[in-house]
């Protein structure tokens, strides 16, 4: 947030203004005889209304920015406090796997969820594995356990989480970088697989 800024009307209105002043000053040349002055008030009159309404028009509509800013910054407030609660849902978007295309995962429902006694993670895996897998026994990067490890750290640009997860087969470290927005990206790492990544976002688990 930047302090002390002052707020100022939108380039459009500003310029919309200087025209109407300029007109004004044309006019004015134009008419400066006495017998044109009361043709000259009519207008001045008119381009004083018009400018009135545009002013209050404009300011209007920075009223409007304000109050929507306003709900974003609530919006926003409310994620980040679910984040100190150490219980969120990260939903992947996007996979990023080592070296290979993205691919979209929109409207699949892959998730993890987060919290300091449990992490449960249902996302897909596309990658390279160091480990023998029989054929249709690889799950993806699905896995469930209490993090040996779980810490939220505050940030510039919102919150970081990191975290350990250990389970029979596999030991998985995990980084989730959250932005003030909400939009996040996930890392993790595993002792059997090459790293991948997801991009999406989170939510406060009800």
């Amino acid at each position: 947030m930047v302090i002390g800024k002052r707020n100022s009307l939108p380039f459009f209105c500003k310029i919309l203004i200087i025209s109407l002043l300029l007109g004004l000053i044309k006019l004015s040349k134009l008419f400066v005889t006495l017998r044109y002055i009361p043709k000259l008030m009519k207008i001045s009159k008119i381009i004083i209304a018009i400018l009135l309404f545009n002013f209050y028009g404009c300011a209007t509509a920075q009223i409007d920015q304000k109050g929507i800013n306003a709900k974003e910054n609530r919006t926003t407030d409310a994620i980040v406090n679910g984040l100190e609660n150490k219980t969120i849902e990260f939903t992947a978007n996007t996979m990023y796997p080592l070296g290979r295309p993205s691919k979209n995962l929109v409207g699949s429902d892959y998730s993890i969820t987060f919290s300091s006694e449990k992490i449960v993670s249902f996302l897909p895996y596309y990658g390279v594995s160091h480990r023998l897998h029989r054929r249709g026994r690889d799950k993806g990067m699905r896995f469930e356990g209490k993090p040996l490890e779980y810490a939220v750290v505050n940030t510039t640009d919102g919150y970081k989480i990191t975290a350990v997860v250990k389970t029979k087969d596999d030991t998985f470290s995990l980084l989730l970088d959250v932005g003030k927005s909400g939009y996040a990206t996930l890392n993790i790492d595993s002792s059997s697989r090459e790293s991948i990544s997801y991009q999406g976002e989170i939510g406060i688990v009800e």
